[in-house]
Formats: C-alpha cells, structure tokens, sequence
C-alpha cells in the first residue's frame, strides 16, 4: 500500500503542472474551438502545453503502476491531492498572494481524505476483462459520451457549461482507470517478460484509445472555459466518487459497509467536498481581486 501511495502521490504532482500548464494554454485560445478537435491540433502545436501534456502522459503511466500495488479506490482517492497541489503552482504563476483559509481548507480536504481512507479498508475483486465486462465498458463509454454531449447541447451558461465538461471528462478518466485495472488484473507487471504483447492481446487495450481521446477532448474544454479553480475541482471531486460507485457496484470491489464506517466514510466525504469547494471558492475571489487590482 505504501509503494501504491507514494506512486499516486508522485503522478498528483506531475498531473497538478500538467493542470496548470494546459489551462494557460487553453483558456487563451478561441471559444469558437470548444469541444472540437480543432482544439486539440492547436494545444499540440503549443510548446507549453505540449510540456503539460508529456507530464500527464507520465503521470498516468506512474498512476496506472500504483494500480498493481492498491486497490482502484485508494490510488483514484488520492488523485484528490491533484488540485491542492496545482492551486498553489497556479497562484505562483498568477502571482497571488498566500491567503491562510486556502490552508485550513487544504487542511480540511486532506484530513477528510484519510479519514476515508483509512476507514474504508477498499479491496478490488475486479479481476481481468471477460467478454461481458468488455460489454459493460462499451455500454459505460457510451453512455456517458451520449448523456455528457446531450446536457451539454441544452446548458447555456458559462458556469454549468465547465462543470459539466470536467464532470463527463472525469467521469471518461474514471473508466479509463476501470479498463487499466482489469488490463493490469491479467498481468504481473513486475516479472512479466513478454509484458507488451501479452498488453495488447487484451481486448480492452483497444478501449483505451478512444476513452483517452474523448476524456482529452472535454478536459481541455473545460479548462479552456473557465478558471483552474472552477474546472480542476469538479474533476477531482467527481473521479474519486465514480470510481468507487462503480468499482463497488459493477465490479465487485469492497469497502468497509458497517455502521459506524458507512457514517465515518460520509463524513470523510463530506469534509473532502466542502474543503474542495470552500477553496476553489475562496480562489476564485482571490484571482478575481488580483484582476480587478491589475486594472
């Protein structure tokens, strides 16, 4: 568990500058270019982004290798960490200064993690991919693509626009985790001498592609849409979440369900969301402040 936390922890912090690096860039381009491919040909031909973008790349391989050591749970929880460590990176970039509550809400967030955590005791029973679990990925995929581009079609405002680009972004990079955890299930990554062909023999691989792509797609949309401090939350919050409904529900994993867990697990959650928003909020006020005052 330890190797799986320190591993997570590292793919937070190349996943925080890949933020940071990728919502310069995007929120600077056309509007006219949201949720087009477009978007994504003009992103690679920007150097800074192309960096953010490597840097995503790596941390999704470190975070994917956490899977073979913790449960799908812990090492998707942890990506929680992702925003407490960009808000700074941000700030400094944006030359905000320090503001205390944005500590005691960290404070808050973290606390709430472990408390979770530590409770929930989460174990995967997932397993490798079956042809039905193949199925239910597809049913997953499409649904989410077809229910995602249908309320985004309906909503007009700016605000719930990026929410719910981050949400089915989020919710794209939950099964992209999914179908790594069931890939990685039939294979011993630590001893495993013909370890890419026998990855590219499993069906799901050839998920990957299009999940990523699509999870690419409405990730950099919302960043393009509004602040760091709207996009990366709602990401970070709705990750966590998703996974664990959906690895519990449809793919056999456990967490502790006794009385007394179940309440402290809520509360974990609680403390986790409202610190996350307390301090999105809070920045929010301050980048906007910072504005005001530059003008």
């Amino acid at each position: 568990m330890a190797v799986a936390i320190a591993l997570a922890v590292i793919a937070d912090i190349l996943f925080a500058a890949s933020g940071v690096l990728q919502q310069n860039t995007a929120s600077q381009l056309d509007y006219s270019l949201n949720l087009k491919l477009k978007l994504i040909s003009k992103l690679f031909a920007d150097r800074k982004w192309f960096i953010g973008f490597l840097f995503s790349i790596i941390g999704y391989i470190i975070s994917f290798v956490a899977l073979d050591f913790g449960s799908l749970v812990l090492v998707e929880s942890l990506m929680i960490l992702n925003f407490l460590i960009a808000l700074p990176i941000s700030n400094i970039v944006k030359k905000i200064k320090f503001n205390l509550k944005e500590l005691v809400y960290s404070l808050l967030t973290v606390l709430g993690l472990i408390l979770f955590l530590v409770v929930s005791d989460s174990k995967d029973s997932i397993g490798s991919y079956t042809p039905s679990r193949l199925l239910l990925s597809v049913a997953i995929f499409g649904l989410i693509t077809v229910l995602g581009l249908y309320i985004l079609k309906l909503t007009k405002s700016i605000n719930l626009r990026t929410f719910w680009l981050a949400a089915t972004g989020s919710l794209m990079n939950t099964l992209l985790a999914l179908e790594i955890k069931q890939i990685i299930s039939s294979l011993d990554l630590r001893g495993h001498m013909n370890l890419l062909a026998t990855v590219f023999e499993a069906p799901g691989t050839y998920l990957l592609v299009p999940t990523f792509l699509v999870a690419l797609l409405l990730i950099q949309s919302a960043f393009q849409s509004e602040k760091l401090s709207w996009s990366l939350p709602t990401i970070n919050l709705i990750n966590p979440v998703a996974t664990t409904a959906i690895a519990v529900i449809l793919f056999n994993s456990t967490i502790s369900s006794s009385f007394l867990a179940v309440i402290l697990e809520t509360i974990g959650i609680i403390s986790v969301t409202w610190g996350i928003l307390m301090l999105s909020t809070d920045n929010a006020k301050s980048e906007n402040t910072s504005m005001n005052n530059l003008t």
